[in-house]
């Protein structure tokens, strides 16, 4: 199979199979460019790609590797990028500012999310991880300020998670039923504005750790909570 480069636009690529290699100078893989392409198993993606648009992977079912070279000027990966695919272990670039709705939803392969040093990462959409249920490892990054709604719904592999001390939002549901999950590390004062059941059905045992200078955990949405202070 082939795929079709139009204007430094990637288009087309239903077709193709086994790996996919860009070449540099495309700035663009295309709205659902890939979706459904189930015999594509390895995509390299240059430096040069700013965006992933909308289900450019989707239900790519076979999609198990994504690499980003080294520098890459990704920014943002737009709603259901890579829902649906096989990937077991992705290292986000840098320069990404914004992971979408849906981006990774159902990719239950998914066992590590990495961000490169440096990140500039500042949002995760709703749903963005829903479903990753083999998931055992990520760590935010600093520079997020906001975890969407059911961004880690079934979640169930994940045991502990560092929440920034620049997170001022976390959605409803977010971490519905990571039923693995029992420590929740808080690096700075409560978030502002967490969601309805945004802990629900988490690990039975969980506990809520921050500092003792941290402020904000004395509210409703705590008092149900295992809070520590150390």
């Amino acid at each position: 199979g082939s795929f079709v480069v139009s204007a430094n636009v990637v288009r087309d690529g239903l077709s193709c199979s086994g790996e996919a290699v860009f070449p540099e100078g495309v700035t663009t893989i295309n709205t659902e460019a890939f979706k459904g392409a189930t015999a594509l198993t390895s995509i390299v993606v240059p430096t040069s790609v700013t965006q992933i648009q909308l289900g450019a992977f989707q239900n790519a079912s076979s999609l198990s590797s994504v690499t980003f070279a080294a520098g890459s000027q990704l920014s943002s990966i737009l709603d259901y990028g890579f829902d649906g695919t096989a990937i077991t272990s992705i290292t986000l670039p840098a320069a990404l500012t914004s992971i979408g709705l849906y981006a990774f939803f159902g990719t239950t392969s998914l066992t590590t999310i990495s961000f490169a040093p440096g990140s500039q990462l500042t949002t995760i959409g709703d749903d963005a991880f829903h479903g990753a249920r083999a998931l055992t490892s990520i760590t935010i990054p600093s520079s997020v300020t906001s975890i969407g709604s059911w961004a880690f719904q079934d979640a169930w592999s994940l045991t502990l998670i560092d929440i920034p001390a620049g997170v001022t939002s976390i959605g409803n549901d977010a971490f519905t039923r990571a039923s693995s999950l029992t420590s929740v590390r808080f690096l700075g004062n409560a978030p502002s504005s967490v969601g309805a059941n945004a802990f629900s059905t988490i690990g039975a045992s969980a506990k809520f750790l921050i500092s003792e200078a941290a402020t904000g955990f004395d509210g409703v949405a705590w008092s149900s909570r295992t809070v520590e202070r150390a």
